[in-house]
């Protein structure tokens, strides 16, 4: 029989192990490890990048990896407010996040942009008792250029009401 310490001890130590994932899901992009980035992901997991994917997280590594290792010289992704949601083997979660890019330029002038997001992810901890993303969700709060661009029009852009997307995925 558990005792309310006992439980209590179980969910704090979920709630880390997820956050740890994400955070380790930000590394894995700075450092460009591949593996590390599949690991944060269930195989059949969803990615929707809001701003024009949409698909399994597979095609996902598939589209980002040339972007990252061609057109970035470097990249530094940082969480802050990660609310945790558990229930049971599945958690919900809403990261901000904030995202710096140094663009390769052939003549070494180079030049950096930052984006500002949330991450709405959902998670399961399913048979090898490993929490893993199985979908995630970016909403886009603003970017280096805040020009009205016809790229930043394309983007999901969050709202200050119950109608963001947070509200839809239960958080």
């Amino acid at each position: 029989m558990s005792t309310l310490r006992d439980d209590r001890l179980a969910h704090l130590l979920d709630r880390q192990a997820v956050v740890d994932r994400l955070v380790s899901c930000c590394r894995a992009l700075d450092r460009l490890d591949w593996s590390l980035l599949r690991d944060c992901y269930h195989l059949d997991a969803v990615y929707d990048d809001g701003a024009g994917f949409h698909g399994s997280v597979i095609d996902f590594l598939g589209f980002i990896g040339p972007r990252l290792t061609t057109q970035l010289e470097a990249t530094m992704h940082t969480l802050a407010n990660v609310h945790v949601v558990l229930r049971g083997d599945r958690a919900t979660t809403e990261s901000q996040v904030i995202g710096w890019h140094r663009r390769s330029v052939p003549d070494g002038s180079g030049s950096s942009f930052e984006a500002r997001a949330r991450y709405l992810d959902s998670l399961e901890r399913r048979e090898d008792g490993v929490w893993r993303i199985s979908r995630r969700s970016v909403v886009w709060e603003s970017t280096g250029r805040e020009a009205a661009e016809e790229a930043d029009k394309a983007i999901r852009r969050g709202r200050r009401d119950n109608e963001d997307l947070s509200y839809q995925v239960g958080l």
